[in-house]
C-alpha cells in the first residue's frame, strides 16, 4: 500500500504497534464483523426507494456496483466468503428483499388514507388525516 503525504508516521506506529498485541483469532473475528456490517448495510441501502439527487441514491447506486464487482478495500465476495455465504446466494437474496421492500412500500403507498374526524356541535368536520 502506498503512503500518503498527509500520513501520520506516528499513528501509523502506534496501530501497528496495537495490532500486534492481538493474536491472529482476534483479528479474525473482528474482520468477519466487519465484512458481517458491510453485507448488512449493502442490503439497508440497496432495499431503500432511489430519490433524485440524495445522498441515499448515490450509497444505494454505490452499493449496488459493489454488489456486482466493483472492487473496494473488501469485495462483496471477500465479504461472503469471510462469513462462510456463498456470494451468488447472497446477492439473489438482498436482491429479492430489495424488491420485496420497494414493493411493499409502492403498494403502501396507493392505499387510501385512513381518516379520523369527529362532528363538532357546528357540525364542520375536524379531520386528521394518518398516511
Amino acid at each position: 500500500m502506498k503512503k500518503s503525504e498527509s500520513s501520520n508516521p506516528v499513528l501509523e506506529k502506534v496501530i501497528e504497534y496495537e495490532v500486534s498485541l492481538l493474536d491472529r483469532t482476534e483479528i479474525a473475528g473482528a474482520y468477519r464483523s466487519i465484512c458481517a456490517m458491510l453485507l448488512l448495510r449493502t442490503a439497508t441501502v440497496v432495499s431503500k426507494p432511489a430519490r433524485e439527487r440524495n445522498l441515499e441514491t448515490s450509497q444505494k447506486r454505490t452499493a449496488e456496483r459493489w454488489m456486482n464487482g466493483q472492487v473496494g478495500v473488501i469485495t462483496f465476495e471477500e465479504a461472503c466468503r469471510a462469513i462462510d455465504v456463498d456470494p451468488t446466494v447472497l446477492r439473489k437474496q438482498i436482491e429479492n428483499y430489495a424488491e420485496n421492500c420497494i414493493r411493499n412500500r409502492s403498494e403502501a403507498n396507493t392505499q387510501p388514507d385512513v381518516i379520523f374526524g369527529r362532528q363538532s356541535d357546528d357540525t364542520s368536520r375536524e379531520v386528521q388525516t394518518v398516511p
